[in-house]
């Protein structure tokens, strides 16, 4: 996946990019007419992200950055479809039980469980690799 973002900040091989956000709208006929309240609300967002700057990018410069589709794959199934499957295993685990609200209550257990999971496990693995590399100088 690449992307095209400016350099805010360069510290010891690595840097500190904004991008825009891509979204969803980029094909919504409304967006371009401004009727569409989703693009209006959330298609300008910047965010900022960690690069590997082995390209030698300084502060100011556009650069192409670039991640691994498996990587991006392999997050966004630890995002939606790990809670999906815990919290169809909850539902089933306390679907035994004697009253009507177990399986639903099992179902929310195991959708929040995967949630710390995930936030405990991914975010601490994500915040020491680099996943993100700067591949070219515009």
């Amino acid at each position: 996946m690449r992307q095209i973002g400016i350099v805010r900040e360069v510290n010891d091989g690595i840097a500190i990019v904004e991008v825009s956000r891509k979204s969803a709208c980029e094909g919504c006929h409304a967006a371009s007419d401004g009727e569409c309240s989703a693009c209006v609300s959330f298609g300008d967002k910047k965010t900022t992200a960690k690069a590997d700057n082995s390209a030698g990018a300084n502060v100011g410069d556009r650069v192409v950055l670039e991640t691994d589709s498996r990587t991006v794959i392999l997050y966004a199934a630890a995002v939606f479809l790990f809670p999906l499957i815990l919290g169809i295993a909850g539902y089933f685990a306390l679907g035994a039980l004697s009253f009507a609200a177990a399986p639903y209550i099992g179902a929310l257990g195991g959708f929040a469980m995967a949630f710390v999971i995930v936030w405990l496990t991914l975010n601490r693995k994500a915040s020491k690799r680099c996943d993100i590399k700067i591949v070219r100088i515009l």
